[in-house]
C-alpha cells in the first residue's frame, strides 16, 4: 500500500525538474561479449531479454547468430535504466564465463618420464586409480610403443588441478628410490648440460613465487631440483627463469611456479576491496535509502559492504559501492531491485 501511495504522488517542481534531465529522445549503449555468450542475454524462450526489456524499460538487441565482433546494443530514453540494465547484462555475461570455467571439462599436460610411467601407474593401475575416480577425471598415458611423456588429465579444472599434484607427488616418491641399471640408462637420456623455460608474470606477483623469507622459492629449487631466477624489485616486463639439469622437472616446476600464481591472481580478486557506480536519479535517493537508512541498512550489514549517496547539494546520481567484488555486486542488484519499486516520475 505505501507502495502505490509513492506512485500516486506527484514529485514535487524541483525534483521533477531534476527527473526530467533523466528523460532523453533515445539513450544508447552497447556491450562487448563473444558470440557464444548472447544466448545467456537471450534466455529460454527469449525470456531473459524479456524480462530485462519489461524492467528497465529498454529495447536489447543482440547480433545474428555467426555475426562476428557485433556488441549488444541497450536502447532506451533514460540514461539511468540504460545504464543500470548493461550492468545487468554485463553480471550475467560474467556469471555464465564463470559458471563454463567451473563446469567446462579441459585437458591438461604433464610430462612424466617414460621410464616412470608403470612404476606412476602401479600394478594394475593401484596408483592412479583412486586418482581417478575420487576426482571424477581421466589420466591419458601414451602406450608402450609411444616414446612420449606427455600424460594428460582431463576433467574439470579443479579437479585436473588437483590430479596433477596428486600425480607429482607420485612421480617424486619414485624418484627417490634407485632404479635398475636398465631404466637408469632410460633415465639419463632426460640428463642435458642446462635447461631453461621462462614464466611471464606482472612485477606485483613474484612475491607469491619468493614466499614468506623466501620459503616457497627454497621449496620449488628443493623440490624440482632447479634454479628460480626472479627479477628484481622494480623490473618491467623481465620474466621468471627457472633452470635445471632435467627437462621434466623444469617442465612441472613450470606449471607449479603458473599455478601459483593463477591462484595468487584469483585470491587477490576475490579479497581484494573494489569500488562500483550505480545511476540512481537523485530525485530517487531518499525513497532508495529510505526513512534512517530503513532500505539499505540491511544490504550493507548483511553484505558489509558501504554504500554512499552524494550530499543533498551534489545533484550527482552516482552512488558508489565499496567491499568484496562478490558482495558489491549482490549489493547493486539488491539496489536496483529497490529501484524498481520506484518508478519514474515524469516532469
Amino acid at each position: 500500500m505505501k507502495v502505490n501511495q509513492e506512485r500516486s504522488r506527484p514529485l514535487p517542481p524541483s525534483m521533477a525538474r531534476m527527473r526530467a534531465q533523466w528523460v532523453e529522445e533515445t539513450v544508447s549503449e552497447t556491450v562487448k561479449a563473444d558470440n557464444c555468450l548472447f544466448g545467456v542475454i537471450i534466455g529460454p524462450g527469449g525470456s531473459t531479454i524479456k524480462e530485462l526489456q519489461v524492467k528497465y524499460n529498454i529495447r536489447v538487441l543482440v547480433p545474428r547468430k555467426g555475426s562476428k565482433d557485433e556488441p549488444i546494443t541497450v536502447q532506451g530514453k533514460d540514461k539511468t535504466l540504460v545504464k543500470n540494465a548493461v550492468l545487468r547484462i554485463k553480471a550475467l555475461i560474467a556469471e555464465e564465463k564463470e559458471r563454463r570455467r567451473v563446469t567446462t571439462p579441459v585437458s591438461q599436460t604433464l610430462c612424466i618420464p617414460k621410464a616412470l610411467h608403470g612404476k606412476v601407474i602401479g600394478l594394475q593401475g593401484q596408483n592412479i586409480r583412486p586418482i581417478t575416480q575420487a576426482l571424477k577425471i581421466k589420466i591419458q598415458f601414451p602406450n608402450k610403443n609411444d616414446n612420449s611423456d606427455e600424460v594428460t588429465l582431463t576433467g574439470l579444472p579443479d579437479q585436473v588441478d588437483q590430479g596433477i599434484s596428486r600425480l607429482l607427488n607420485l612421480v617424486n616418491q619414485e624418484r627417490s628410490r634407485p632404479l635398475p641399471p636398465s631404466m637408469s640408462r632410460m633415465r639419463a637420456q632426460w640428463v642435458e648440460e642446462t635447461v631453461s623455460e621462462t614464466v611471464k608474470a606482472d612485477n606485483c606477483l613474484f612475491g607469491v613465487i619468493i614466499g614468506p623469507g623466501g620459503s616457497t622459492i627454497k621449496e620449488l629449487q628443493v623440490k624440482y631440483n632447479i634454479r628460480v631466477l626472479v627479477p628484481r624489485k622494480g623490473s618491467k616486463d623481465e620474466p621468471i627463469t627457472v633452470q635445471g639439469k632435467d627437462k621434466t622437472l623444469v617442465k612441472n616446476a613450470v606449471l607449479r611456479i603458473k599455478a601459483l600464481i593463477a591462484e595468487e591472481k584469483e585470491r587477490r580478486r576475490v579479497t581484494t576491496p573494489v569500488s562500483q557506480t550505480l545511476c540512481i536519479p537523485k530525485a530517487l535517493h531518499g525513497k532508495v535509502i529510505g526513512l534512517q537508512g530503513q532500505n539499505i541498512r540491511p544490504i550493507t550489514q548483511a553484505l558489509k559492504i558501504k554504500i554512499q549517496f552524494p550530499n543533498k547539494n551534489d545533484n550527482s546520481d552516482e552512488v558508489t559501492l565499496t567491499g568484496l567484488p562478490d558482495q558489491v555486486d549482490q549489493g547493486i542488484s539488491r539496489l536496483l531491485n529497490l529501484v524498481t519499486r520506484f518508478p519514474p516520475c515524469r516532469a
